[in-house]
């Protein structure tokens, strides 16, 4: 897996982190770029925050409030199959778009999406995660 910086490099990406190497003799060119950043979005659970299991809970509370996903007619094998290993193999990805992948539906898609980040909020407003 790799990630385009900028639009105009790749770097290697490693369990879904993606590393921007400070290249020997090339540091005047990277401030530069880095410079004119407006937004950058991190992945940080498991590298600087540790969840110690939370993001797995807060899916499954997600997964029984919003109802077990059903199989498509037809689909073989489908995310439905097993839920919370459809989770853990996708796990890193935006959470919307694993919803999206579980339910047909858009609507149980996105009821299960608000379940996921309250049960997560409430992880964290208990102090459930913290750094690493």
């Amino acid at each position: 897996m790799s990630a385009t910086w900028w639009g105009a490099r790749t770097f290697p990406c490693v369990v879904g982190a993606c590393v921007l190497p400070l290249l020997a003799g090339d540091r005047a060119s990277i401030a530069r770029d880095m410079s004119s950043f407006e937004l950058a979005a991190l992945d940080m659970a498991g590298t600087t925050v540790a969840d110690g299991g939370v993001v797995e809970e807060a899916f499954a509370a997600a997964l029984e409030a919003a109802g077990r996903p059903a199989r498509p007619a037809g689909s073989h094998p489908h995310p439905a199959d097993d839920p919370l290993g459809y989770v853990r193999d996708t796990m890193g990805r935006s959470k919307i778009e694993v919803f999206r992948a579980l339910y047909d539906d858009m609507e149980r898609a996105e009821a299960a999406n608000r379940a996921f980040e309250a049960a997560y909020d409430e992880a964290v407003r208990t102090g459930a995660v913290g750094p690493v």
